[in-house]
């Protein structure tokens, strides 16, 4: 901070690169597993996906956990075509980056072992050791954070038993979720007033989606991306019934497989519904990339704008602001240069 400073596009400028090189590495994925077609198509079904684009704005890790978990399966990739000493370093900087930023790059992790274990199932491989080598490297490296790991387990734990609430808020699994789940991915991060207005603007993609999807997994071999899509998605969700961590966002390292593995489904259809399929997910993504720009009720909270609000009209001395939490606090204190925080007189407006 003290190099870029601490203003909003400096803050949020990070994520918006981390994105930018997910989309890339979108497309050298689907190139070294599909075509070069898949890897094109990909990179811009991502690139206009609203769900990406809004998380490439937040100064949170989210953008940081997507990138990782995607360069760790492209270096993995480049692992099994060239083993070396090099690309098992590349390798584990790449595990390092995904675990540190976000505890659901386990998940990816994991299904990068069973994609070890099947391709070791009748030929132990020249390039096993050097998956394991890596793998080792960058785990004995993250056992500093292992103390933190429990604690905020720990925490975790105690919300959800203190609140039925926080379930849903944090990610609870309901007969609602894997139907949500697709349908965030599919047209954005959006959440109507009306239901029956928002079903209207979900059905069309989140059916195409899913078809897709289904047609891919039955008619073709189970590979790495399709791994990397549905062994954290299905792992996320069976534990959420246990500890609710089930919600779009979070699974966000999985979204790149999903627009691969959505983009090679599309690429093997007859021309002709090829080119209407492509059109019809392309017309969505627009409608939601511009729902997005040019209407503020789907759009981050103003906090700047409620900064203003509260100056204006709190010009008595006396005049109080109560938050309901440290994070409201927080963002209040970003925004408003007028207050030092540390004591009482950090309540008065």
């Amino acid at each position: 901070m003290s190099l870029f400073g601490q203003s909003e596009i400096a803050i949020r400028f990070p994520s918006l690169i981390f994105g930018l090189a997910t989309i890339y590495l979108t497309y050298l994925i689907g190139r070294g597993v599909y075509s070069k077609n898949v890897g094109l198509l990909s990179s811009v079904f991502i690139a206009l996906s609203q769900f990406h684009i809004y998380y490439s704005q937040e100064a949170r890790m989210y953008s940081l956990a997507a990138f990782g978990s995607t360069l760790s399966i492209w270096a993995l990739l480049r692992l099994i075509k060239k083993p070396s000493r090099g690309n098992t370093i590349f390798y584990s900087l790449s595990i390092l980056i995904a675990i540190y930023a976000d505890y659901f790059s386990f998940f990816v992790i994991f299904a990068q072992f069973v994609v070890v274990i099947l391709k070791n199932r009748k030929k132990i491989q020249k390039w096993t050791k050097f998956f394991i080598i890596g793998v080792s490297i960058a785990f004995v490296f993250y056992i500093p954070w292992i103390p933190r790991f429990v604690e905020q387990l720990g925490f975790g734990k105690e919300a959800v038993s203190t609140s039925s609430q926080w379930i849903q808020a944090i990610g609870g699994v309901s007969l609602k979720s894997l139907p949500l789940f697709f349908a965030k991915f599919s047209t954005g991060n959006f959440s109507f007033q009306n239901k029956e207005l928002y079903l209207a603007f979900i059905i069309v993609p989140t059916l195409i989606s899913v078809w897709l999807l289904s047609r891919l997994l039955v008619k073709r071999k189970i590979d790495l991306v399709i791994l990397w899509f549905v062994i954290p998605l299905l792992l996320a969700f069976l534990i959420s019934f246990k500890i609710p961590i089930f919600a779009p966002f979070r699974l966000l390292v999985i979204l790149p497989a999903f627009w691969l593995v959505i983009s090679n489904s599309v690429l093997i259809l007859k021309p002709s519904l090829k080119i209407m399929t492509i059109a019809t997910i392309v017309f969505w993504q627009l409608v939601g990339v511009g729902l997005y720009i040019f209407n503020s009720d789907f759009q981050r909270e103003d906090w700047k704008g409620l900064v203003k609000y509260i100056d204006s009209h709190s010009s008595d001395a006396k005049s109080i602001t109560i938050f309901e939490n440290n994070a409201q606090y927080s963002r209040y204190l970003y925004y408003n240069e007028k207050v030092e925080p540390g004591g009482p007189q950090s309540w008065q407006a």
